[in-house]
Formats: structure tokens, C-alpha cells, sequence
């Protein structure tokens, strides 16, 4: 579970937790390339990971102890059989995730994701109401929002790893020298350089904003380097004037979206709507406002239904709405 590398020691269990710094983690993915069990274990691991985060944060010291401590246990109960000491690992991380809390939800929401795995390429969908959280062939960890589409597939020949996104999704991307993470979406070719990032790229937003959180990201048009993002900064393309502009902003609040939290700051109400679309699967016509344009701030659960949501809005900003159910199709939504 443990490797010595230049008299550090680096763990899993660490890198996974996202509690390693920069220099380890690079030094972890550097041993990974050239030790092919390290790197079947590790994704094993990580994908098992993914599906048993805990729910409660504990400080650095206590995971390690709890895990070294399940560890410790499971190892010395398998005995010298290869076979089960892969299974205590296993069992070591599922304990470990009920020691911390419990266990976090691998699909939130009222329906489960779409999967369609092709030889080396891998298609998921997240339906209205639902988050999906992949782990990927390649390790690297995504969240899809409600309403959006991944397709994934490593290039044999370049050894290019390309993503087409639409909709929204966050990215915890395994950094891989000489084999980059390109997500291809509206017309903009998105380059990881190790990397955490958020893409909103819904098909009928026009805008793409382009959220870096942590590591470095190159954002172009075809063989075009655009800009180079730094950690803190969003990246917001006009699908119509195709220009694009740079701002600091709270990634916390950017990718809140992730926890099943609606967090709008500074957001204007044609921007509001689009989201509730994507997650209520409603249609919402504000032909008739005359305040889209403006700016609003509002935070709630996502569990909410569309009526709170919209009492809310109607509170904060003095909104009118009306909700047509329909028997057959989206309910319309016309706000003014």
C-alpha cells in the first residue's frame, strides 16, 4: 500500500484523499507510469474510492490512523494469500468509509445515469434530478450534472485522451506526461496540464465558462491556444461574438453544484433558468421579463422542488411566475 520514493513517504491513501502536495502527487504519477501493478492497484482503489468517500471530514492525522489502523487488521487476517490481501484492501477502504461517517452516494438524484462502455470508448448521461460520479479508464475522476453527456476515449495512436462534453461536469484529471486530457466542447478544444476543473457547457447557454480549481489548463479554438488559466479563475466563452474573458472568482461557489447545492452569486436570471431547466427538466420562457439581464443571488438544496425554488426567487428579486403541468412533455414555466 506504501512506497519509498527519494526518502518520502507517499500512500494511497494520501493521494486519494487529495491531502498529497503538488511535488508528491507529480512523483506518485511519475512511479505510477512505470510500474504497471502499482497502477492496476491505484485504480482499482481510486474507483472503489470514488464510490465510498466519506461523508465527514476528519483532520489528516486521524484518516491516516483509521486507515492505517483497518489496514493493519484486514492485512493480518488475510494471511499470505495474494488473493485476499487484495480483498482486505478492499474491505480496509469500505471500513474505513463507515468508520468515517458512512458512505457518500456514487449516483445522487432520483435517477440513476445512463452507462454505455464500447471497446475503449466509454458514453454516461446524468438524467434531470441526478448527479453521476464516474471514475475513468484512465483513473481520472468526473461529476456530471443533471441533463449532461460524456463520451471518453484514449487514443492508441497519438495516445491523445479525449472527452466531448454536454452539459456541465467537474474534472479530476490523472496526469499522464505525454498523453494530455482534451475535452472538446463547443467549438473550444480544453487542455489539461494535471489538473481540477469545471466545465457549463449546456447547448443552450450562450456561454461556456471554463472554471480552473487546481494545476494549469490551456483553452483554444482547433490548433489555437487561446489563454492559459491559473488556479482561481473562469474562463467565460460567447458562443455568438466568440470572445473570451478571464475573471477571479470563488471556485467553491462554481462547483458547490457537486454537493447537490444550487449557489447562484452574481448570476443573471437567464443564466438561473437554464440551470433549473437542466435539473427540474422544465422548459421556463422569460420572453416577458424584463429583468434576464439582471443580476440575482440565491442558495438553496437541490432537493427543493421547482415551486420552492421559484418562491425564492420571487422573494429575493419580486419575480411573477406561472407553472402549466403537462401531461405529455416538460411543464412550461413562464416567468415575468
Amino acid at each position: 500500500m506504501k512506497m519509498i520514493r527519494k526518502g518520502k513517504e507517499i500512500t494511497i491513501q494520501k493521494v486519494l484523499s487529495k491531502e498529497a502536495s503538488p511535488e508528491e502527487r507529480m512523483q506518485f504519477f511519475k512511479q505510477l507510469e512505470q510500474d504497471e501493478e502499482l497502477k492496476r492497484e491505484y485504480l482499482e482503489l481510486r474507483n472503489l474510492w470514488a464510490k465510498t468517500a466519506p461523508v465527514y471530514k476528519l483532520s489528516s492525522k486521524e484518516k491516516e490512523r483509521a486507515f492505517d489502523q483497518v489496514w493493519r487488521r484486514t492485512k493480518a487476517q488475510s494471511g499470505k494469500s495474494t488473493i485476499l490481501l487484495r480483498m482486505s484492501r478492499y474491505a480496509a477502504l469500505f471500513i474505513l468509509a463507515f468508520l468515517l461517517g458512512g458512505l457518500a452516494v456514487f449516483f445522487v438524484g432520483q435517477q440513476s445515469p445512463e452507462v454505455s462502455i464500447e471497446a475503449r470508448k466509454q458514453q454516461f448521461s446524468a438524467g434531470p434530478n441526478s448527479l453521476a460520479e464516474l471514475v475513468l479508464s484512465d483513473g481520472s475522476r468526473v461529476v456530471l450534472n443533471a441533463g449532461s453527456e460524456l463520451i471518453f476515449q484514449e487514443d492508441m495512436g497519438t495516445g491523445e485522451r479525449l472527452a466531448e462534453l454536454k452539459g456541465e461536469a467537474y474534472f479530476d484529471v490523472v496526469h499522464k506526461e505525454g498523453q494530455p486530457f482534451i475535452v472538446n466542447v463547443g467549438g473550444l478544444k480544453i487542455k489539461d496540464l494535471g489538473t481540477s476543473f469545471n466545465i457549463n457547457a449546456y447547448p443552450d447557454a450562450p456561454k461556456i465558462e471554463t472554471t480552473l480549481v487546481d494545476g494549469a489548463l490551456e483553452i483554444g479554438i482547433k490548433r489555437k491556444t487561446l489563454i492559459e488559466l491559473k488556479p482561481g479563475e473562469s474562463a467565460s466563452f460567447d458562443k455568438d461574438k466568440k470572445t473570451l474573458q478571464v475573471r477571479e472568482v470563488n471556485t467553491g461557489l462554481i462547483i458547490a453544484w457537486t454537493e447537490n447545492k444550487f449557489v447562484f452569486r452574481n448570476m443573471t436570471l437567464e443564466a438561473i433558468a437554464s440551470e433549473l431547466e437542466a435539473w427540474y427538466d422544465v422548459e421556463i420562457d422569460l420572453s416577458k421579463s424584463k429583468m434576464k439581464d439582471k443580476y440575482f443571488n440565491l442558495s438553496m438544496k437541490r432537493t427543493a422542488t421547482i415551486n420552492s425554488v421559484l418562491k425564492m426567487l420571487r422573494i429575493n428579486t419580486g419575480i411573477h411566475y406561472e407553472i402549466e403541468e403537462q401531461e405529455i412533455g416538460k411543464d412550461q414555466i413562464t416567468i415575468w
